[in-house]
């Protein structure tokens, strides 16, 4: 974390910590609710009359209901403030533009690449203390005000095209840094992009700005699964084609306090149900005895309260279900969790600090991720023909075809940056190692090399691996 970043961080921690404490009080506060209704019933039982029954059921759920919407926007402004500060975290440097270009590393962006040579102290950067929580808050306000104008891929579209204008450097370990390249990618329209654009457009905000939960009415009971399961067992209930290990399900504490809130609220609806259904007649109409030959009904006016007391607790618990539980993975990967306000503030955090004249370095495990994907494919292309030479080598025809096609699922799954799970597929998870492993020895070759043998070598020379598959014996 930069040094100038320092009495924010340790502001905003506290304000986390005190959201957390009054999260805390307000499911005492819901507790103690569901108690003294039951106490009160207990104890009171033969003094209260039916309809003084109903009404402290119902008047309990709604007291819970208002007391755990606070609770939910609670967790929000809390997921705000740790999104934040997560981008204060990860944010591990700032470069000055005129030391950029001072080294002439301005031009094509060549800073990427040489950000850790520059090794600057803080009084260098010229910048003592930096706050930028309100200016970040009042973006995103102002964003989500105007969000309704504009459809989910014009969003998308806008930010990747701030993303596009923005200077700054996504942190690669040394070994990697030679593969960074510039305007190697395209964006779904075509136009060539460099790896970070296309990180943001086929990752990270599919995940985020997609409003692509699956439907509660045909989902239902992996909802209720979801809320009641821990962080293991717990199945994305997104569609998005982006591999799970891309979802981040930040904290659990919403999913422990929404259980119990959620068993609250639905003790005392079924309280009332089978209140209802124990003391009242639940048909509306009588037949008339005096009505003569073909009788008639009559409309039982005492009966309406009992039947609205039920039709408002079931609409009160319809809420809970479609605010509460289906929204439930929206606060722990969705468009109100940690890791999205974290993105959400990103591009504005850089902006701020561009207006500063600085260039931040971040580190998103994520990022890297991706960042190995892409190279890993560009090491495929680059030796495609010699891997399916050695594929072919003394082998049977139909050994030849069943290598092709493994060569080929394993770069369609390289592509789509999908995990290689053994258990799915053993044979492109086994050439998945292989791959792997010769690049790593690749790595480890070039950083043994000296700059004046690297530039002898020429930019050719990284991507090749017709020594390294050898050694592993492809």
């Amino acid at each position: 974390m930069n040094k100038f970043s320092d009495q924010e961080y340790h502001i905003l921690k506290t304000d986390a910590a005190e959201i957390r404490a009054s999260i805390s009080r307000y499911i005492g506060y819901i507790i103690t609710v569901t108690g003294l209704s039951g106490i009160i019933k207990f104890y009171f039982d033969n003094t209260l009359s039916g309809t003084a029954t109903l009404i402290l059921f119902f008047l309990s759920l709604v007291v819970l209901t208002l007391l755990f919407e606070v609770v939910w926007y609670k967790f929000k402004s809390h997921n705000r403030l740790i999104g934040y500060i997560q981008v204060l975290m990860q944010e591990i440097d700032a470069i000055p533009y005129r030391i950029i270009k001072k080294k002439g590393h301005w031009k094509n962006k060549a800073y990427l690449k040489r950000w850790r040579n520059y090794k600057l102290s803080p009084k260098k950067k010229r910048l003592e203390d930096f706050y930028g929580w309100e200016f970040a808050m009042s973006r995103y306000n102002s964003n989500v005000l105007f969000a309704k104008e504009e459809t989910e891929q014009d969003r998308m579209d806008s930010y990747t095209d701030a993303i596009n204008k923005c200077n700054y450097v996504f942190s690669l370990p040394k070994k990697w840094m030679p593969y960074t390249e510039q305007m190697d990618c395209n964006k779904k329209d075509g136009t060539p992009c460099d790896r970070d654009v296309e990180f943001f457009e086929k990752i990270t905000l599919p995940i985020y700005f997609y409003d692509n939960a699956f439907p509660l009415r045909t989902h239902f009971y992996k909802y209720f699964k979801f809320l009641f399961s821990d962080k293991a067992e717990s199945e994305p209930l997104k569609n998005i084609d982006v591999e799970n290990r891309y979802l981040s399900y930040g904290w659990e504490y919403p999913r422990k306090i929404t259980q119990i809130a959620c068993i609250a609220a639905f003790m005392v609806y079924m309280f009332l149900i089978v209140f209802v259904i124990k003391n009242y007649d639940l048909n509306l109409f009588s037949v008339s005895a005096d009505a003569g030959l073909f009788g008639g009904l009559d409309f039982k006016l005492e009966m309406t309260f009992p039947y609205l007391a039920i039709i408002s607790a079931t609409c009160i618990i319809g809420f809970w279900i479609n605010r509460y539980v289906k929204e439930l993975i929206e606060l722990l990967y969705g468009k109100f969790s940690i890791d999205y306000y974290c993105w959400q503030f990103f591009v504005y955090r850089i902006q701020m600090l561009n207006s500063k004249k600085l260039v931040p370095v971040f580190y998103s495990r994520s990022y890297l991720r991706y960042f190995k994907c892409k190279t890993y494919s560009k090491f495929l292309e680059e030796n495609q023909n010699y891997i399916e030479d050695k594929l072919s080598e003394n082998k049977t025809e139909g050994a030849v075809e069943r290598y092709k096609s493994i060569f080929k699922t394993y770069r369609e799954k390289l592509n789509a940056h999908k995990r290689f799970d053994p258990k799915e597929d053993k044979e492109v998870a086994e050439f998945h190692d292989k791959i792997k492993k010769a690049i790593k020895a690749k790595l480890d070759k070039n950083s043994g090399l000296t700059k004046k043998e690297k530039k002898a070598l020429g930019k050719g020379y990284y991507y090749k691996l017709n020594e390294e598959l050898n050694k592993i014996g492809l």
